[in-house]
């Protein structure tokens, strides 16, 4: 029964073994944010990749991204929300030194989230692995809201 509900399971495995991108998930557990970038053709990407998806290169370095951003869109998911997550649940388009990240908002008043604001990343502790190990997801909270006079 226990991979049956593996298979059921939303969350990343994070570990050494299970993933090539354990390093990106040892940083978040960290409170850091990480990408991978090619050597190769000189670029960032986001998500982290294993393989470069324009050189094809697997000649990757692991570089820091700040911790801060800006909310380029959103989406509030107020129906549909599957058991376990805050309702609603905040969907977001972060831009990080013109890195797009998609990620979940954490902590935040639906009502006043805005194109523009600033972000911070907030990691999320979710369930933990098979075998016990906590497994973080990247997730952002507000940091500073603006105010629309």
């Amino acid at each position: 029964m226990s991979d049956y509900l593996r298979a059921l399971d939303p969350f990343p495995l994070q570990g050494e073994k299970s993933t090539r991108l354990a390093p990106f998930y040892a940083a978040l557990r960290q409170g850091k944010l990480i990408t991978t970038f090619c050597a190769q053709c000189d670029r960032r990407h986001w998500p982290p990749r294993v393989v470069c998806p324009v050189c094809l290169s697997d000649n990757l370095d692991w570089v820091g991204l700040p911790r801060c951003g800006r909310i380029h869109a959103f989406t509030i998911q107020e129906t549909g929300v599957p058991p376990g997550f805050p309702r609603p649940l905040i969907f977001a388009v972060v831009d990080i030194n013109g890195l797009r990240i998609f990620t979940r908002l954490v902590d935040a008043d639906p009502t006043s989230v805005r194109r523009g604001l600033e972000v911070e990343l907030h990691p999320s502790l979710v369930a933990p692995d098979p075998q016990g190990e906590d497994r973080y997801l990247h997730t952002f909270a507000v940091i500073r809201e603006e105010r629309h006079d």
